[in-house]
């Protein structure tokens, strides 16, 4: 049973600091940054693959500054899908009503249900699935490792101020609640059946109650 943490508690995923590109987008600042950026989001949306070579001439500017300001393609490609997913949950957190595990459950019954509702996200899946995978599970990834940090502070807000009580470490509770979400959406998106959306609500509904569970058995 853990009600919080400390400073010992081990790091399960973390995303890479923002690249020069991303941080320029996340504070609206006027530079071509941004336009490269939003210029890699359209794409994205439109279903068209995100090239680097491609991206840079459309922008008049050298691979290489494109590739100092983005990084690798595969960070860029994680950069913009965790701009769209990271919308997604703050709209799921604004949202969601109730407290302590009832309030959890809410944000992932939303989130869940927009991801597997993403069209642009099942196409790349569907385009790409090895890429795919590798930038949406991989531990150090620019997706999961921000959606462990989104789960685990909307986790410990709720175990200040409900006094929610949770069976694991919250690093660690968060990364199994994405690690789970990961299971049932995206490995079943590339075997061609449906995101199985249930299943990880059920799964997560369990893991919350028995935080409770533990509670009132000490």
């Amino acid at each position: 049973m853990s009600n919080g943490g400390g400073a010992g508690e081990r790091v399960y995923s973390q995303a890479p600091p923002p690249t020069p590109l991303f941080r320029s987008w996340l504070a609206g600042e006027p530079e071509r940054h941004v336009r490269a950026f939003e210029l890699a989001r359209s794409w994205y949306l439109e279903g068209r693959r995100i090239e680097m070579r491609a991206l840079a001439a459309e922008l008049g500017v050298s691979r290489p500054t494109l590739y100092r300001w983005a990084g690798s393609r595969e960070q860029l490609v994680a950069d913009v899908i965790w701009s769209f997913a990271d919308h997604l949950f703050r709209t799921a957190v604004e949202r969601a009503r109730g407290r302590g595990a009832r309030r959890i459950l809410e944000v992932a019954r939303r989130y869940t249900r927009w991801v597997a509702e993403a069209e642009p996200l099942r196409r790349f899946l569907e385009a790409d699935a090895e890429t795919a995978l590798r930038i949406l599970t991989r531990r150090h990834g620019g997706v999961q490792g921000r959606l462990v940090a989104a789960y685990e502070a909307l986790l410990r807000e709720e175990i200040e101020r409900s006094a929610l009580t949770v069976p694991l470490p919250p690093p660690l509770f968060a990364y199994l609640i994405v690690r789970v979400g990961e299971a049932f959406l995206y490995n079943d998106a590339i075997c061609a059946l449906e995101p199985d959306v249930e299943s990880v609500l059920t799964v997560i509904r369990v893991l919350l109650h028995s935080g409770s569970a533990s509670a009132d058995a000490a």
